[in-house]
């Protein structure tokens, strides 16, 4: 059970950054260090002082401020024509193109990614989700086949999740999950 967030802030290099301390007496045996949103998170055992979480993110400090630095720089989708988004390690011009009919898709078209949606940004932003979960399933799946030829080793199951902290994972089962993220 996860004790309520402990805020306050840390200073950094003259800068004064939020700091959100979450305790945790479940299962929790280690320090955990996160950026989200420009607030340090640290997750961290019950019994952890506030002395330890100190030096911790002390340990971490060039991790934490380069953290904050590249989200500064990171720019907010808007999902509009003309926008770039990832695809594949390259940047994709984003081409949306208004459609009347209720059936909507997304396509690789040469250098664009082409939406045909209405002219809602949210509609594009959407299909685009589903388009890019679409596309890891497929080559995920690409993968898990050549590589299970070359091993011989055959996963039970390979899902394709949302997940927030990890690109993937394989449980004890032999269920390889992957983040859909990873084909960006």
């Amino acid at each position: 059970m996860a004790q309520r967030p402990q805020v306050t802030s840390v200073h950094l290099e003259g800068r004064e950054i939020p700091l959100q301390v979450v305790r945790s007496a479940r299962r929790r045996r280690t320090i955990a260090i996160e950026v989200d949103s420009g607030v340090v998170v640290v997750r961290a055992p019950m019994r952890t002082t506030q002395a330890e979480v100190a030096r911790m993110v002390e340990l971490r400090r060039s991790w934490i401020l380069q953290r904050l630095d590249s989200a500064a720089l990171q720019p907010r989708r808007t999902f509009e024509d003309g926008e770039t988004l990832p695809y594949l390690g390259r940047e994709m011009l984003l081409r949306v193109v208004p459609v009347a009919s209720r059936r909507s898709r997304a396509a690789v078209e040469g250098d664009e990614l082409v939406v045909d949606a209405e002219a809602r940004r949210e509609k594009a932003r959407k299909i685009l989700a589903a388009w890019y979960r679409d596309r890891a399933a497929e080559l995920f799946g690409e993968f898990a086949r050549h590589w299970s030829s070359e091993s011989g080793l055959v996963p039970r199951a390979l899902m394709v999740r949302d997940q927030k902290s990890r690109w993937g994972s394989c449980g004890p089962d032999g269920t390889i999950r992957l983040n859909w993220r990873l084909v960006l």
